[in-house]
């Protein structure tokens, strides 16, 4: 992998990821923005891009795992983390 080839997924109304993850078995894409304070979702190639935590509903979210059927984040704010789990 030397950078050639690649393909850019999103460009759009993205600010900062800390993190993503990736779910092979229904082919998505995961990311947590710090930012933006939203956790989206999209396809391999890009298309169905879905908001899974909208602007405003997450503080500083900083991590993302997935695990069955949950996506599980951390978000960091006043001092302390928090872990929270949400339907994908």
């Amino acid at each position: 992998m030397d950078g050639t080839n690649r393909n850019v997924i999103v460009k759009t109304n993205i600010g900062i990821v800390y993190s993503l993850a990736i779910d092979l078995d229904i082919q998505r894409i995961f990311w947590v923005d710090y930012t933006l304070n939203y956790l989206h979702s999209c396809k391999f190639d890009g298309n169905h891009r879905k908001i899974l935590i909208a602007q405003g509903q997450i503080q500083t979210p900083t991590s993302i795992d997935i695990y069955g059927q949950h996506v599980y984040f951390i978000t960091q704010a006043k001092g302390y983390e928090a872990v929270t789990k949400y339907p994908k």
